[in-house]
């Protein structure tokens, strides 16, 4: 069991790996749903860094393969998902849609609870 929460900002990946699965927000996404690809092929990753200066921010490029499923979340009937791999079976539960403030900038904050079996 995991609590899992992803922050879309510029200070930190825009994904979490939790018991060999990447869960990772995509648009569309607002106040009351998410949309969210489960294991996406990460084709470029880069941490942020500062140049001449200036601080910027991490780059994914990420996008679907064979192996990747697109989840849409919301707090009616689909907050809830199970997800199979080869290994183990999971439920992941949308808990919450916030906004959280990291520097002068409000993100958008999806929190998730991930159980297997």
């Amino acid at each position: 069991m995991k609590n899992i929460k992803i922050v879309l900002s510029f200070d930190t990946p825009p994904l979490e790996v939790a018991e060999n699965l990447v869960i990772m927000p995509v648009k569309p996404f607002s106040e009351e749903m998410v949309t969210v690809l489960i294991n996406p092929g990460i084709a470029y990753y880069k941490e942020r860094e500062k140049m001449q200066g200036a601080d910027i921010g991490h780059l994914t490029l990420a996008g679907a393969t064979d192996e990747t499923t697109q989840l849409t979340f919301d707090f009616k009937d689909n907050n809830i998902h199970k997800i199979k791999t080869k290994e183990k079976n999971f439920e992941l539960k949308l808990m919450n849609i916030s906004r959280e403030k990291v520097k002068e900038n409000q993100c958008p904050c999806f929190e998730f609870f991930l159980t297997g079996d």
